[in-house]
């Protein structure tokens, strides 16, 4: 029996194991990186500039359309200018032609409009957050409107790796599968299995470990200098110290004279 994504709201335990029907579908990597994730519900990516995103959310893309959904990526920073158009065609999206589009400058209220539409995309890539401009209550809003739809939503992280503002934080905590890309490398945190990282392109991540090595070795060198120079500071404070004792404990000495007027020290 196969439930839909909306209509049922309760189950005995034997309708709930029958509700397998409400999986994505993933296959090969991407069933070992996200597990067995639902059609429908939220995904949220975020990583800093430069770091692979695009590239692995168009791989995504591409992916979920081949077997068999309705994709549409809604470039919000990029349009449809050269940088998308390059990155769909490194990952050959347009063998997927039928089942994957790319929309451009959209509003919320459009988006909304859209997505009424009957045969409108079942699964929505949203790039970004930030330029889709909504809140806790815009996002809300488009989770209830549509709960059969899969939003998989793309954020800026800062320096700390983490995603920028309150609204991309709050789906993030909603988000059934979080994925940080970081390195050309992602990474999944993902409530229905998987957890296998996808290496997005090969030489960039080798390049980044490298990199990321040499800074690990260079703050090695920095903590070690900064010990070496704090145990000679010790040392020389101890010896100051160990003077001091020495200059007080002479000063403590009285020097009188015995009977036969000679100097005598005496504590």
């Amino acid at each position: 029996m196969r439930l839909s994504a909306n209509s049922k709201k309760k189950f005995t335990p034997k309708e709930l194991d029958a509700n397998k029907g409400l999986e994505l579908g993933l296959t090969d990597e991407w069933l070992d990186f996200a597990g067995k994730a639902e059609r429908n519900g939220v995904w949220l990516i975020w990583g800093r500039s430069f770091s692979g995103k695009t590239a692995f959310c168009v791989r995504l893309a591409k992916h979920i359309a081949s077997i068999g959904w309705r994709v549409c990526y809604l470039s919000l920073e990029d349009g449809a200018g050269e940088s998308m158009r390059l990155a769909f065609k490194r990952e050959c999206a347009t063998t997927v032609s039928t089942r994957l589009s790319l929309w451009r400058d959209m509003r919320l209220e459009e988006l909304i409009e859209e997505l009424k539409k009957q045969r409108s995309p079942q699964v929505i890539i949203v790039d970004s957050l930030q330029y889709l401009g909504i809140n806790q209550a815009g996002y809300k809003k488009l989770r209830s409107m549509f709960p059969g739809k899969l939003f998989i939503f793309i954020t800026h992280a800062n320096e700390r790796k983490e995603p920028i503002g309150s609204c991309a934080n709050f789906v993030r905590f909603d988000a059934g599968v979080k994925i940080v890309v970081d390195g050309f490398v992602a990474y999944a945190n993902s409530r229905f299995g998987g957890g296998k990282p996808i290496v997005i392109w090969k030489e960039g991540a080798e390049r980044n470990t490298i990199k990321n090595k040499e800074k690990l070795n260079l703050k090695q060198e920095e903590y070690n200098e900064h010990n070496s120079r704090e145990e000679c500071e010790k040392d020389a404070e101890a010896i100051a110290e160990g003077y001091m004792e020495k200059e007080s404990d002479s000063s403590d000495w009285e020097v009188s004279g015995d009977d036969d007027g000679r100097e005598v020290c005496e504590w």
